[in-house]
């Protein structure tokens, strides 16, 4: 199958306010919860995580119950399995909102993982930053 040309709607770029003043693609986006309004974060574009990774705070601000979440076994960057809180939240990224499987229980950086990004993005990254087209 031959390549598949893109042409992306805007660029982010490196170490700008739209990027967290980051050399990492960061994104601002929007976290829903079951019940009104939702929670700004930003969070790291991670092709290498499966889903929308949060920390349990963020699931306790949106009205998500942990305790009724089925769990699943993850498999962290060390190598390390642990079982944890699996739902589906909406997110909005870059205006985009879209139904995404979200991990609670990490520690620190949001990860927007690699399901989440192809729900609503195209994504790429070059030398000036990186590059999106909502989808």
């Amino acid at each position: 199958m031959p390549p598949v040309n893109v042409t992306y709607d805007d660029r982010i770029a490196w170490g700008s306010r739209k990027n967290y003043r980051s050399n990492c693609p960061y994104c601002s986006i929007r976290v829903h919860g079951p019940g009104p309004g939702g929670e700004d974060l930003w969070g790291l574009l991670d092709t290498g995580a499966d889903c929308l990774m949060l920390e349990n705070d963020v699931a306790r601000r949106l009205g998500i119950d942990l305790n009724n979440c089925s769990k699943i076994p993850v498999t962290l960057a060390s190598g390390m399995s642990v079982s944890m809180p699996l739902t589906t939240v909406d997110v909005t990224i870059r205006g985009k909102r879209v139904p995404v499987d979200a991990i609670f229980g990490i520690t620190g950086t949001t990860l927007i993982g690699r399901t989440a990004i192809l729900a609503a993005i195209d994504f790429g990254i070059d030398i000036d930053g990186w590059l999106y087209r909502a989808i």
